[in-house]
């Protein structure tokens, strides 16, 4: 048990360690020379792990074979316990058939005796045997766990040859870039010096100056005459909406009074001929365009559509203009004759 222990406490505490490499690892990235180091380091820790590790697949082995003798012993106490057990059905017989004294019950009650310690090591046993294989079980475990973890720390030892690439390819760029800057500062100082010896630059950039004050006033006159013209534009679109607006009412007023109009005389040529009339516009997809149209086409009753025959709906869906295939997709006869038996 106590090696069991230990064996688990060293795993864990290599799994601690290698962590902890990986982490030192990262941090020391950014120097060349730390890299080789810690790569060479790696490699050191790597084969001390696998040391380790085989330690731990040994102390597996031992448990192993440790289980097994246990499962021998196991079952030579069970051979064992059979045999008393059969010694002593026969010492009872024989006590039963001699009428034994004392002597045969001294004798029975020793094998019991010894009968009942038997299976109490056999109990221990077999739990012993559980156990050891419980823990084998799980160093199993652990060694594969741990081989899992070193696979990826040495995937990760792996990259530390891609890391060292990368830093010296930003080592080169880094020299490239100071080579620039110092070409950069040989031009800047040229340039400068090129100034000092031009007489002429301080007329240049008089004049320059006067350009821009002239380019500046040209910009504020331009932005106030983009200002007046949009303003300009804000007051014509608002008349024009407003005479939108006037024209929208007076046409919607003039619609309203067409379709007054429109009803009054329908309604008078109903009184006239004394036809009944019904609100069409209860049946679902008929509005008031629609009734108007079908009072056009002398439609005004629920009976008369309730009464339309296949030829009637296709005339009738000829003359509803853009509404064609209402009558159908509404289905107005079904609605027609529901109303009719109100």
């Amino acid at each position: 048990m106590f090696y069991l222990i230990a064996q688990i406490v060293l795993c864990l505490l290599a799994a601690f360690l290698l962590g902890a490499l990986i982490t030192w690892l990262f941090m020391r990235g950014a120097n060349g020379t730390a890299t080789e180091d810690a790569q060479a380091h790696a490699v050191a820790r790597t084969g001390k792990l696998e040391t380790e590790l085989a330690a731990a697949r040994a102390g597996t082995e031992r448990y192993k074979v440790r289980s097994q003798t246990l499962e021998k012993d196991l079952a030579a106490l069970r051979g064992r316990m059979d045999g008393l057990r059969g010694d002593l059905e026969k010492a009872k017989q024989s006590g039963k058939e001699r009428n034994a004294g004392a002597e045969n019950a001294k004798r029975v009650a020793i094998l019991e005796a010894e009968a009942v310690t038997l299976r109490k090591d056999s109990h221990k046993a077999e739990e012993a045997a559980k156990t050891a294989a419980a823990r084998a079980g799980e160093l199993d475990a652990l060694v594969s766990s741990q081989k899992g973890k070193l696979g990826s720390f040495e995937s990760e030892v792996a990259g530390l040859a891609d890391l060292r690439r990368e830093l010296h390819t930003t080592s080169t760029s880094l020299r490239q870039r100071d080579q620039r800057i110092a070409v950069l500062e040989k031009e800047r100082e040229s340039a400068r010096t090129a100034a000092a010896n031009d007489t002429g630059w301080q007329d240049r950039a008089r004049k320059f100056e006067s350009d821009l004050g002239d380019r500046e006033s040209r910009v504020t006159a331009l932005t106030a005459e983009l200002r007046k013209a949009r303003e300009d534009c804000a007051d014509t679109v608002r008349r024009k909406d407003a005479e939108i607006a006037q024209l929208r009412l007076a046409g919607k007023q003039r619609v309203r009074a067409e379709t007054q109009a429109s009803d009054a005389e329908q309604t008078k040529k109903s009184s006239e001929s004394g036809t009944k009339r019904d609100d069409l516009k209860r049946i679902k997809g008929i509005g008031l365009v629609l009734e108007r149209l079908l009072h056009k086409n002398e439609v005004y009753t629920f009976q008369q559509i309730a009464d339309w025959t296949q030829e009637d709906v296709d005339r009738v869906d000829v003359k509803l203009e853009n509404f064609k295939g209402r009558i159908r997709r509404d289905d107005w006869i079904k609605q027609a004759k529901k109303f009719c038996k109100e």
